[in-house]
């Protein structure tokens, strides 16, 4: 048996009280560097912004984006969302089940540029490293040379040695730990989710027999 991880009755009140329609649909259009060009307005675009572009661009603040990568056969989508570090707000998502992880690295990193703060550094971003990540990592850093990232630290339990490596890993600790700060922010109104499409989403996540939180689409994928 198993027990949702989020409270269906406090996500639709959430949806209630926060949930709206993004004030812009479009795509991101950058170079093959990751450089942002420009947002280019089209309904029903990949990129949906809950703020106000000025001068064609996200006003300077201080951001935060985080990324989960798909393989890009069209079963499930990779992820962009950024959220405003300051007042936990999100104010942007992507979803495209159909780019290559190459090809979304230099997309993801146009935008982490684009949402930059008034020094003119790019979002705060981390991904995960499972699957296609670890490719799309090395897009990102090795190759677009992007450096405002996460970076995960391990330290060996006998030499007590550190090592860092850029990315989230998700081990069942990680996702339960992250899975359970992002819905006590929620709850308490620390974090603001616009996004009705992500806030339905909490509600595939649920407790599995071993104490794991798990999505249900992992479940049911190969």
């Amino acid at each position: 048996s198993v027990a949702q991880f989020f409270s269906a009755m406090i996500i639709y009140k959430l949806k209630s009280e926060f949930g709206r329609p993004p004030l812009w649909e479009g795509d991101l259009e950058y170079d093959a560097q990751g450089n942002p060009v420009a947002f280019i307005a089209r309904p029903d675009g990949p990129l949906k912004l809950w703020i106000h572009l000025r001068d064609g661009f996200p006003p300077p603040d201080s951001y935060g984006m985080g990324a989960d990568i798909a393989a890009g056969h069209g079963a499930t989508p990779s992820c962009l969302s950024v959220g405003n570090r300051q007042t936990g707000e999100k104010v942007a998502e992507y979803a495209d089940a159909n780019i290559d992880p190459i090809d979304f690295a230099p997309l993801a990193v146009a935008l982490a540029k684009a949402f930059r703060d008034t020094d003119g550094e790019g979002a705060a971003f981390v991904w995960e490293m499972q699957g296609p990540g670890k490719k799309f990592g090395d897009k990102v850093v090795t190759q677009l040379g992007y450096r405002n990232i996460y970076m995960s630290v391990r330290e060996d339990k006998i030499t007590k040695k550190r090592t860092e490596t850029y990315g989230w890993y998700p081990s069942p600790d990680n996702k339960l730990s992250v899975l359970t700060e992002y819905r006590n922010g929620l709850y308490k109104r620390e974090c603001i989710n616009r996004s009705e499409i992500a806030l339905e989403e909490t509600l595939d996540f649920s407790y599995q027999t071993n104490g794991s939180v798990e999505h249900g689409g992992a479940m049911n994928t190969n």
